[in-house]
Order: C-alpha cells, then sequence, then structure tokens
C-alpha cells in the first residue's frame, strides 16, 4: 500500500491499536514492527525490532519467538495489525482449540489464516529455525500438528489495497466495536 499497515486511522484509532484491543487479555503484547515507530495509541507496548537476516513474516516471528523463549512464554499468539476485524473471542477459541497440537489456526471458507495462529513457542520456533526460509508460514504450520477453528470471512478481512481502506471508513465506528466485542 505504501505505507506503514500499522499507523493508518480506522475510526479515530491506528490499526495497530485495533488489532492490539483485541489481544488486551494477553499477559503481555509485544510487538514487531521493524524500524517503524509505533502509533501513539499503541505507544505503550514492547516494541520488537525486525530481524534484518529475514524478510516478510519471518523477520518478525524469528524475534518475536526469541523474546517469548527468554520470558519463558509457553504460547504465542500472532496477530498482524492489518486485520482489524477480529474479535478477542477468536482467541479464545483458538486456545480452547489447542488442545494437544503444536499449534491451533483460524480457517474460513478461503482457508487458513497461520499469522492468526495460537503457537506453542518452541515447538513453532525450531520449526521456523529448521525450515528457515524454504516454505511459506501457511506449509510451517500445516507441517505441524495443528487444529483447525472455523471463524468468519468477514472478520479476517486483510487490508492489502486502498480499496479495503474505503471499505473500513465506510464503517460507522460503533458498527466497528460492535464487531469487535
Amino acid at each position: 500500500m505504501g505505507h506503514d499497515k500499522s499507523t493508518l486511522e480506522i475510526g479515530g484509532h491506528s490499526m495497530l491499536a485495533l488489532a492490539t484491543h483485541s489481544l488486551r487479555e494477553c499477559a503481555l503484547i509485544a510487538i514487531a514492527a521493524g524500524e517503524n515507530e509505533l502509533p501513539e495509541d499503541a505507544s505503550m507496548f514492547h516494541q520488537i525490532r525486525d530481524s534484518e537476516n529475514y524478510v516478510g513474516p519471518r523477520a518478525g516471528l524469528f524475534p518475536g519467538l526469541m523474546f517469548a523463549v527468554e520470558n519463558e512464554f509457553e504460547f504465542v499468539q500472532l496477530s498482524p495489525c492489518d486485520t482489524p476485524l477480529v474479535s478477542p473471542d477468536l482467541f479464545h477459541e483458538l486456545k480452547e482449540g489447542l488442545k494437544d497440537a503444536d499449534c491451533c489456526v483460524p480457517k474460513t471458507e478461503s482457508g487458513i489464516h497461520p499469522l492468526h495462529a495460537l503457537v506453542r513457542t518452541e515447538k513453532f520456533l525450531a520449526a521456523l529455525e529448521k525450515d528457515g526460509e524454504t516454505s511459506n508460514i501457511h506449509s510451517l504450520v500445516t507441517s505441524l500438528t495443528h487444529n483447525e477453528i472455523s471463524t468468519d470471512n468477514d472478520m479476517m478481512l486483510n487490508i492489502n489495497s486502498p480499496e479495503d481502506m474505503e471499505l473500513l471508513r465506510d464503517l460507522d465506528l460503533i458498527d466497528l466495536q460492535q464487531r469487535r466485542q
């Protein structure tokens, strides 16, 4: 889109603030934001710098998972900033659906959404290290023992274009908040 998605505003809130609101029940929210400054309404969260050794999601996943290992977090809930309609209920469902699997991933009619997976920190990091950059995150998640939970396709709207942003900007903030409860 040519902009740092985390700072784009919807209803007066940055997309990053909307994403972190969905994660409010997590023990700690750490954000991998590369060299970007966090938007003011999300500046209170711990920021992790992206790895210079990787590109794409891996650039944030590696240092984020290392941080989680160092702080002895058994689980990491992945959540990108560009899906502002994700509800906190999704994360509860992932936690309930994990059971004995290495990860639990949401699935819609369009497929799985691996960047919203709940993962066992050490298992996922080991798989990521072993894989290097030979496969996409989708393949990496499905290579692990995983459970899937069905969820609403609309909630997983990923903002990748100006048209997607316009769709969200047309939403009334009250409607947005109701979707997020």
